[in-house]
């Protein structure tokens, strides 16, 4: 099921909060760095097991300057915040 509400899209549930809301798991691909990347694309890195992000500088970085989570265990939430202190990326099962 995919839902819109005021510019807000929601896979799996009826009243998505943020531009992009998804209910379950979440699969990012591909493992390794895009050919041709663009400012602001992500993907998960299968070799170093992080999530990078491709920023102005126009080089690949490990998301996030503010990282808390996962614990050592693996516990969730997830989350991955910029140095500003803003959300770039949340995961937690409820």
């Amino acid at each position: 099921m995919i839902t819109t509400i005021n510019s807000n899209v929601g896979i799996g549930l009826t009243a998505p909060t943020a531009k992009l809301e998804v209910s379950g798991a979440l699969r990012l691909t591909p493992s390794t760095a895009p050919a041709s990347p663009q400012q602001g694309m992500m993907y998960y890195d299968s070799g170093t097991g992080k999530f990078k992000c491709y920023d102005a500088s126009g080089i690949w970085k490990d998301c996030g300057g503010v990282q808390a989570g996962p614990a050592p265990s693996g516990a969730l939430p997830f989350i991955i915040r910029d140095s500003a202190g803003n959300l770039v990326l949340e995961v937690n099962q409820e």
